[in-house]
C-alpha cells in the first residue's frame, strides 16, 4: 500500500479517498488465465494495472516502454502496399 499518494497536480490524496479509490478498483478488478504467446498492451495512462502473486515459476514478464504520443483525430490513410519503415 502506498503511504504517500497525490493526484496528478501534487495534492494530497486523503486516507479516506484513498479508501474509495482502493474500493472502486477491487469493486472492477478483470483477471484473465493467460496462455503461451499471450500479448497484453495498455495505455499506462488510462489503466490502473498491477499483478497478482504467482506460483508459476516458468512464467516469463517482459516489459517496454514508450515515450507517450500525442494523439489526434485526423483520419490517416496508409498504401496497402507500405512497410512498417515506410511508415516511420
Amino acid at each position: 500500500m502506498a503511504l504517500d499518494v497525490t493526484f496528478g497536480d501534487g495534492t494530497p490524496i486523503s486516507i479516506r479517498e484513498m479508501h474509495q479509490i482502493r474500493k472502486a478498483v477491487h469493486k472492477n478488478m478483470v483477471f484473465n488465465r493467460w496462455e503461451k504467446g499471450d500479448l497484453l498492451m495498455i495505455d499506462n495512462f488510462s489503466t490502473s494495472h498491477g499483478r497478482q502473486p504467482t506460483y508459476d515459476s516458468g512464467r516469463k514478464v517482459l516489459v517496454a516502454w514508450s515515450e507517450p504520443v500525442e494523439k489526434s483525430n485526423e483520419a490517416v490513410v496508409v498504401d496497402a502496399g507500405a512497410t512498417p519503415a515506410s511508415l516511420q
